[in-house]
């Protein structure tokens, strides 16, 4: 608590943003995971085989950027680290990564694709990363949460993880525009829709961020019925290369947008991006 008073010297520039956390830990697997994984559906390590063979198809958010901001390089990856993933037509469809290694402990991270959630696909591949990390001689797992993701501290629960300790987590990001679209983000979570346009536009005026924000941005204007803009949004992440078609597609906050013509046009644009 005694860092808290040396923040304003420590963070001239900005303010850092507070998250409130939940860190699990598990030592021993609480469920089969062979007999939840539903027909047509493999489970497969991540490793240099899995990235050799053409056919599948993987997210971008696996390999490069969650390798690559974890790892450093895929190399580093792969001399390092594990993962495990479910493949469906081809296709990954929920993977679970090791995040960083420490002695006979590591961290795991896991992500579903969004058409994909609610299949049980998490618990499958958050328990065969678990069950690969104690095959490889490390003792225990932690996984990391934020409080609101009740998704996400139902599933740790369900593979056997058991829950440690609550903190707040701060971050302060090097990059203004970042910062303050970040912000907008945690405003989202929040429901706050009215701050975090206010903050996604002040992060866009600053400097040209990712296309996620923007996809953000769009659902907060769609939410509070502000159509043209969020059209206007999304049109504009794709000219930053958002191509998550899939994710578009499946955002409830976009259901009203469905019967408006500029939509079928957005979705037709990220399809051959």
């Amino acid at each position: 608590d005694t860092w808290i008073t040396t923040f304003p010297e420590m963070f001239s520039l900005r303010p850092p943003l507070r998250d409130n956390r939940i860190h699990y830990t598990c030592k021993e697997i609480k469920i089969d995971w062979r007999e939840k994984l539903p027909e047509g559906y493999t489970v497969h390590r991540i490793n240099d085989k899995l990235f050799e063979n053409k056919s599948i198809s993987y997210p971008h958010h696996l390999n490069p950027h969650w390798i690559n901001s974890n790892w450093g390089s895929l190399e580093e990856y792969l001399k390092l680290g594990f993962g495990t993933c479910v493949i469906h037509n081809d296709k990954i469809v929920s993977y679970s990564l090791c995040d960083c290694i420490s002695g006979d402990e590591c961290e795991i991270g896991i992500q579903t694709l969004l058409e994909y959630r609610r299949r049980g696909l998490a618990t499958v591949a958050a328990a065969s990363s678990v069950e690969l990390a104690f095959s490889l001689g490390y003792q225990s797992v932690g996984w990391h949460t934020h409080d609101y993701n009740l998704g996400s501290q139902r599933t740790a629960e369900r593979v056997g993880f058991e829950r440690e300790r609550e903190y707040q987590q701060y971050a302060c990001m090097a990059h203004e525009a970042t910062h303050i679209a970040e912000t907008g983000v945690r405003q989202f979570l929040q429901g706050q829709h009215e701050s975090a346009i206010d903050s996604f536009e002040r992060s866009f005026a600053t400097s040209d961020g990712d296309p996620w924000f923007y996809f953000m941005c769009a659902r907060s204007n769609a939410i509070l019925g502000r159509n043209d803009r969020a059209l206007e949004l999304l049109g504009q992440a794709i000219d930053k290369h958002w191509s998550n078609v899939n994710e578009t597609k499946e955002c409830k906050d976009f259901k009203k947008l469905h019967d408006d013509p500029r939509w079928h046009d957005i979705i037709k644009q990220m399809e051959i991006q």
